[in-house]
């Protein structure tokens, strides 16, 4: 074969200093074991006793309360899939409700997803035999409410009849003894019905939908007064121009409340005061425009407070979401403007899966996920005013923030100051290897509403705030890591990278693709970093050069050449490291 020598301008070869390997960082964010907040542990707090579901590694779901002496298996052969699943744990007076889709592996029927529930009725020590709600075998998306009173609700989208999915029902008035004899169409003549929604309070409920109509998309529901024995004609809420999206519904002391998120508008809210028979127009809460794509949640309490909370704004990874909270002390009928609860400066780091409970006597927390450690970690703020104020510092949870990948935080109240957070952890970049963990954080907020955030309302007395990560150590790194290279110590240099990158590229490989070309000397621009939190931009000028370089089956050379780079620098693991980049990007966590 030929050889081709040629010479690369010093624009080229910049290209080869930046990414000398074509790798792509597209699948290195950490994927945990679970892949949906749908199917992430859930915790409860009752009668002072933690419990928690969650799936395991063979996909089966369990209840894990610490006073027994192992671990409930909830959900039974044959086998469930967690990967797109559903963990459902609700409270309805002293019934325990345990629901999930259980995904068939083998026999004729293979394939099928099947809703099973089963109930404890005395606090998670026994169970009672499962219950199939559906007759379709083609389930997803379940949303179930309970009350006091034994009355549970459960509804899901359903692909029985082909490619239009469908909203049926299923309840009981008895927590669970007895069910429909058959699962009920809630939404009969839909061209195709999405994101569910279902809400229950004494004798009234309410189902409700997105479904596809000529005009576009429109909310559609259907209420019952008596206990679900008769529902309402399917009834069309007033609609603005967009797609309606992620629902949620509640009843509060103004009656019951919807909110749903429009692309480009914000957060609609529709009341209604006589039990979902007439609505009032939608109007957009104050400041929440850029709610973006991802999601919001509720949470309320008896003396009327509503509250939503929400990560924005988040536009496919273009912009990094904060995460924002308004709550209601009416029940829906007035909003503030809305607190953004980050620390950190707005937009500078990713924070997503907020979760939140408040209880009766107005403290609140709200746990998420946030990328300011570089890995995931999980930090929360706390209001002990019903959310009328927040603390000015949140806090991360955790001894060590940043030191493992946490995602999907879950919160529970006993509604007596204590809460309890769950969430799940890997102690390793290299998933392949990781060891999972379910953690749970028991906290309490000791002060009531009125008395102020002083440090003893602190929800974690242990807390304080993560290293600061140095900037003199920065410029050491630096410097010690362009000086291996120049010496050519690439093993060194190796060692100084990411432990993303590590983790996906081994020592081995790395060291037979680099060393083609010379660094000559650098010069470190230490007057123009930029240090925010754990991550820097550090400017510098290197000189290179590359007698031999061979691309592809072409032999090209650099000559001598300076040019001025900019490159990113992490604080992980207790130091600094260099972000490997490539040309699709680095392998940093992007949750």
């Amino acid at each position: 074969m030929r050889r081709v020598c040629r010479r690369l301008t010093p624009i080229r070869g910049a290209l080869v200093l930046l990414g000398a390997f074509w790798l792509t960082a597209a699948a290195a964010a950490p994927s945990l074991l679970y892949s949906t907040p749908e199917e992430a542990p859930k915790p409860l707090l009752l009668d002072g006793h933690a419990l928690v579901s969650y799936f395991d590694k063979q996909h089966e779901l369990w209840l894990r309360r610490r006073d027994l002496p192992a671990p409930v298996q909830v959900s039974t052969k044959p086998g469930t899939a967690a990967r797109n699943s559903y963990n459902g744990l609700v409270q309805g007076g002293d019934n325990l409700y345990f629901l999930w889709r259980a995904q068939l592996t083998s026999g004729a029927q293979r394939g099928a997803r099947q809703l099973w529930l089963r109930v404890s009725r005395d606090g998670g020590k026994t169970l009672s035999p499962p219950v199939r709600l559906d007759s379709g075998g083609a389930a997803s998306h379940p949303r179930m409410s309970a009350t006091a009173d034994g009355k549970l609700y459960v509804a899901w989208m359903d692909l029985r009849a082909g490619s239009l999915q469908q909203v049926y029902l299923n309840r009981t008035s008895d927590g669970g003894r007895h069910w429909l004899p058959r699962d009920q169409r809630m939404d009969p003549g839909s061209r195709g019905s999405y994101d569910v929604f279902v809400a229950a309070r004494g004798a009234d409920a309410v189902v409700g939908w997105v479904e596809k109509v000529e005009s576009g998309w429109a909310l559609k529901l259907r209420t019952t007064t008596d206990g679900g024995t008769r529902w309402s004609a399917v009834q069309a809420l007033p609609n603005t121009s967009g797609h309606p999206m992620t629902p949620r519904a509640a009843y509060t002391q103004a009656g019951l409340v919807l909110l749903d998120y429009v692309e480009d508008r914000g957060l609609e809210l529709r009341r209604s005061d006589d039990r979902g028979q007439h609505w009032s127009p939608p109007m957009v809460l104050p400041g929440t425009e850029t709610v973006g794509s991802s999601g919001f949640e509720l949470a309320g309490n008896a003396k009327g407070t509503l509250c939503a909370v929400w990560p924005g704004p988040f536009h496919l990874q273009t912009q990094k979401a904060d995460i924002y909270v308004t709550c209601s002390q009416n029940g829906g009928v007035h909003w503030p403007v809305p607190a953004r609860l980050d620390s950190d400066a707005p937009g500078a780091n990713q924070s997503l899966a907020p979760a939140m409970a408040l209880d009766d006597q107005g403290r609140a927390l709200v746990v998420w996920q946030d990328l300011r450690t570089i890995r995931p970690s999980i930090f929360l703020d706390y209001s002990v005013d019903g959310g009328r104020t927040w603390a000015q510092q949140d806090m991360p949870l955790g001894a060590e923030p940043g030191r493992h990948n946490a995602q999907f935080p879950g919160i529970a109240t006993d509604g007596a100051g204590h809460f309890l957070v769950t969430w799940e952890r890997a102690d390793s970049d290299d998933l392949s290897r990781a060891r999972f963990e379910l953690i749970e954080r028991r906290l309490s907020l000791s002060c009531a509403e009125g008395q102020g955030k002083s440090d003893a309302c602190k929800p974690d007395p242990s807390y304080s705030a993560p290293a600061v990560a140095p900037r003199e150590r920065l410029l050491e790194r630096v410097r010690a890591f362009w000086s291996a290279y120049v010496a050519g110590d690439f093993h060194k240099g190796y060692g100084m990278l990411d432990p993303f990158f590590r983790s996906r590229v081994k020592e081995r490989f790395f060291l037979s693709r680099v060393g083609q070309i010379s660094y000559l000397s650098f010069d470190v621009l230490a007057q123009e970093i930029k240090q925010v939190g754990y991550r820097a931009r550090v400017p510098l000028k290197l000189k290179f050069e590359a007698k031999e370089l061979q691309l592809g089956t072409e032999m090209s050379s650099i000559p001598p050449s300076e040019r001025r780079i900019e490159e990113d620098w992490v604080w992980v693991d207790g130091d600094w490291y260099k972000v490997y980049q490539t040309q699709s990007g680095d392998f940093l966590p992007r949750l």
